[in-house]
């Protein structure tokens, strides 16, 4: 960081030189390299500070998830089954409260990652910050592109976060909430990978159910 205006309307970082193309090779290294160099440095901040956006902050961090889900719904509608949507209602509201603060990208997908011209992870450009978990982040990257969404790719990854940083987590549920979030995403922007969302939505909710 180079600069932050005073009445936070801009910022000023270095420049990372690179691609911002991402074609789809590597991911699992990928995430491996954005947990290790990014994510793990992440720092804790105050408890005096909300979950969310600074301008529309939650108490709960399960709050800030619900908000995102009545968001989705609104998106998805008849793409999924209404017992999707339940399913996802029933998800969000069993949340535990773990009390993990950290100020957050935020928006940490492969549209804001630069390259070097062999793939290589050099820059994350473009924060939306949120207060929140860091498995927010990593899940965030993991469902932004409709390749690989395994639990192979994403394992090596959460296995460098430690357990201040994730407290008691359970996988298939985090990855769940942020395929439903990433396919309003995916029908509003990029509608052409829908099929391969839905997809990865049937592969995650059989590990669930």
């Amino acid at each position: 960081m180079v600069y932050v205006d005073p009445l936070h309307r801009y910022l000023v970082y270095t420049f990372r030189s690179g691609l911002t193309q991402y074609h789809g090779r590597n991911k699992s290294d990928l995430l491996l390299r954005l947990a290790t160099e990014v994510i793990s440095h992440y720092k804790p901040i105050g408890e005096e500070r909300h979950y969310g956006y600074s301008d529309h902050p939650f108490v709960e961090w399960r709050d800030f998830l619900l908000h995102r889900m009545k968001e989705s719904e609104k998106i998805i509608q008849d793409v999924l089954p209404p017992e999707d949507h339940r399913f996802v209602h029933t998800l969000v509201a069993g949340s535990p409260p773990r009390n993990i603060k950290y100020l957050l990208h935020g928006d940490c997908g492969v549209h804001n990652f630069v390259f070097a011209e062999n793939g290589t992870l050099t820059g994350i450009i473009d924060p939306d910050p949120v207060v929140g978990e860091p498995l927010y982040d990593l899940i965030y990257a993991f469902c932004s592109s409709p390749d690989r969404l395994t639990v192979d790719t994403i394992l090596p990854a959460l296995e460098k976060l430690g357990p201040e940083m994730t407290g008691e987590y359970e996988l298939n549920r985090e990855v769940l909430l942020g395929l439903y979030f990433r396919i309003a995403t995916c029908i509003r922007h990029h509608p052409e990978d829908l099929d391969q969302y839905t997809e990865a939505w049937t592969y995650w909710l059989n590990r669930i159910r």
